[in-house]
């Protein structure tokens, strides 16, 4: 038999037990919040959503900005042993309905940024009991009101380490986003090998994350990992703009940074145009600690002009939604360019070629992983639910090597990794020799069938000027490669973009470029 765990008494009455009550758990504008302060809060909003009818196991569905609201639904629905389908905010109408039809919520909260988004649903869904977080609007009940008359006290559920606790949706990086089930355990898993050992997280720690609390990579670093040992966590609702990040750090200090690749390019290139005033101050965030990375591949260019910029080097990792935090990721003070680092410590990797036969050092497989955090299950939006682990392992989706050294090499996403010539090419290395050419501001490579049936890379190019010779720009880009590259990853074609499909995290939406699908 399981013994009880609940992962809100992990997260935050350990913190108390451990008089951490008067640290700051959230900043939040102007609002600092206390671990005591938070955790009446979770209490009241629990009391409020059992007096509610919501039970055991059931469902509820969170349409919420970045603001302690968040935290507190989270934390709450998981404390009575409910279950939280955490959605983007970025979603349109047609979509949450798809949702709310799909995962049958019992209970819907939204706030007031949100509000307009969904408030027609309600009458296509009258079993859902629908919520706002401020005050009463059209016929949506106020938690602000139900919680009021609530105790600060309330015992936690009797969950186990498996309980299903969350489901958060994937990027959609690869195709249609699908929803990873989560249990409770996995938020803890990392706090030995990841939190403690890697990240030296410490109560006076302030932890600040471009990408949202409704993603993986927000989730992990920017509520589970502060919670850990006491530290805090800085909350921010609007758009991950460079101007609005200079800001935040500038008035919140954060110590550890996370954003991925494309946010820490754009900070470079908004400090290379010196677009504010505040621009001054990037070369000098002297607050932050570690800056780390994860979400898309970190190219050796942009990890060598951080570090010559700032003095810091960028932390590189891998991850996923369904793995919730990093199983790879470097050293602090000893990064490797273009590594996504060593094993984490808790998981196993086996990188296995297309007879499921492992690979030799420095030879490209599929990545399969083994660990505490890995989700159960995949939903495919439509009610139906499938393992996420087989045989004991997860396959990533993931094309790596490993060096003689011991840390792995990312190629890139199974999908967008080729075959020329009967060798593979990762879209990664095409993409990082362009960007040292100066016309180039940023690339993306994608696999294209030719007329005669073969393969060939493709780039779609933003560049940084127009230009009127377009022929000549195309020989120069080519003859660029031909320099640095073997004939076999050679471009095919060369298309001009104004722009990369992007989420709102930054990560590339590969799967809206390439043209060709494999099978």
């Amino acid at each position: 038999m399981q013994k009880k765990f609940n992962i809100t008494d992990f997260l935050i009455d350990r913190n108390l037990h451990k008089n951490f009550g008067d640290h700051i758990s959230i900043y939040y504008k102007n609002q600092k919040i206390t671990y005591s302060e938070l955790a009446r809060a979770i209490n009241r909003r629990g009391s409020a959503l059992k007096e509610l009818n919501l039970h055991t196991n059931e469902r509820v569905l969170l349409i919420l900005n970045d603001a302690p609201d968040f935290v507190i639904s989270f934390l709450a629905i998981l404390k009575i042993g409910c279950f939280a389908i955490l959605t983007s905010t970025f979603l349109k109408k047609g979509e949450y309905n798809s949702i709310i039809k799909s995962y049958l919520p019992k209970i819907v909260i939204v706030d007031e940024y949100n509000f307009s988004k969904v408030k027609r649903l309600k009458n296509e869904h009258p079993a859902v009991t629908w919520l706002i977080t401020g005050k009463q609007k059209s016929g949506f009940k106020s938690l602000l009101k139900i919680e009021a008359k609530q105790s600060d006290e309330l015992a936690s559920a009797n969950t186990t380490n498996g309980s299903k606790a969350f489901c958060l949706f994937t990027s959609g990086t690869s195709g249609k986003p699908k929803s990873v089930w989560h249990s409770h355990r996995d938020l803890a898993f990392c706090y030995d090998g990841y939190a403690k050992t890697i990240f030296r997280i410490n109560p006076q720690d302030r932890t600040f994350s471009a990408s949202k609390l409704f993603f993986a990579y927000g989730l992990q670093h920017n509520l589970a990992l502060p919670f850990y040992t006491g530290a805090a966590a800085i909350l921010f609702p609007g758009k991950p703009t460079p101007l609005n990040i200079l800001k935040i750090i500038n008035k919140y200090k954060p110590t550890l940074f996370f954003a991925v690749p494309t946010i820490y390019k754009r900070l470079l290139c908004y400090k290379q145009r010196k677009q504010h005033n505040l621009c001054r101050k990037i070369s000098r965030l002297k607050s932050v600690r570690l800056y780390i990375s994860a979400g898309e591949y970190l190219p050796p260019s942009l990890f060598f002009l951080w570090k010559k910029e700032l003095g810091s080097e960028i932390i590189d990792g891998i991850g996923c939604t369904e793995s919730l935090s990093d199983f790879m990721i470097n050293n602090p003070g000893r990064a490797i360019a273009g590594s996504c680092g060593f094993l984490v410590k808790g998981y196993q990797a086996k990188l296995m070629d297309g007879k499921f036969k492992l690979v030799s050092v420095g030879k490209i497989g599929d990545l399969f992983l083994k660990g505490g955090s890995i989700g159960s299950f995949y939903s495919d939006g439509e009610g139906r639910l499938r393992n996420i682990i087989k045989k004991g392992w997860f396959k990533t989706g993931d094309k790596l090597s490993k060096t003689k050294n011991g840390y792995f090499l990312f190629h890139g996403r199974s999908d967008y990794m080729m075959k020329v010539d009967g060798l593979w090419v990762s879209p990664l290395e095409i993409e990082e020799e362009l960007s040292s050419c100066p016309d180039v501001l940023e690339s993306a490579v994608v696999p294209e069938k030719s007329k005669d049936n073969f393969i060939r890379p493709k780039a779609f190019i933003v560049l940084r000027k127009k230009h009127k010779n377009i022929k000549a720009l195309i020989r120069r880009l080519k003859d660029h490669l031909k320099k640095r590259l073997p004939s076999y990853k050679l471009l095919g074609k060369i298309a001009f973009v104004e722009s990369l499909p992007r989420t709102s995290t930054g990560k590339l939406l590969r799967n809206k470029l390439c043209i060709f699908k494999k099978g």
